[in-house]
């Protein structure tokens, strides 16, 4: 891991990587390195993304986007990188819009189907994400992010059902 994480920082040693990388299938380095390149982009944009340094990841994922626009992967992950707290309803309802079309090229996306339940939460569209969410789980049972908003809105949805406490008072 280390060797790896040295030789995507280190702009000599990923170069000559891309290019053996490139020989190695056959190539001149045309697709194949923008391929790869792509590759270390979208890791550097996910690196970024878990130190919380959205300004660097959106650098990097936009690059690998760029590199490599058929990846749906990389797509999704611009998406998320622009699902900010701060989004505005419009904003929100323009990245819903491409997580839509994200959905349609990989139905079985796990984590466009997430993203996508989150953002058409955020709409008030929670019938919607719940589907999304319950697809997420029928893909990877294990994915706990989706397990829990599964939870909380069932917990939610009893709640409004439960009728009216009583104060325990006498008129």
């Amino acid at each position: 891991i280390e060797l790896a994480k040295a030789t995507i920082m280190d702009p000599q040693r990923r170069s000559r990587y891309l290019d053996d990388l490139a020989r190695a299938n056959g190539g001149g380095g045309g697709d194949e390195r923008s391929v790869a390149e792509a590759s270390f982009e979208f890791a550097k944009a996910e690196a970024y993304l878990k130190t919380n340094d959205r300004a660097r990841a959106e650098a990097h994922i936009r690059n690998a986007v760029k590199l490599a626009p058929n990846n749906v992967d990389y797509a999704v992950l611009f998406v998320s990188v622009q699902l900010t707290p701060e989004a505005t309803p419009a904003k929100v309802t323009e990245l819903a819009a491409e997580l839509d079309r994200l959905v349609k090229l990989s139905p079985d996306s796990e984590r466009a189907l997430y993203l996508r339940g989150q953002a058409r939460k955020r709409l008030g569209r929670t019938k919607e994400a719940m589907a999304d969410f319950n697809r997420v789980v029928a893909i990877n049972p294990s994915n706990i992010d989706a397990t829990r908003e599964i939870r909380i809105n069932a917990m939610r949805s009893q709640e409004k059902l439960a009728p009216p406490e009583d104060k325990g008072g006498l008129g």
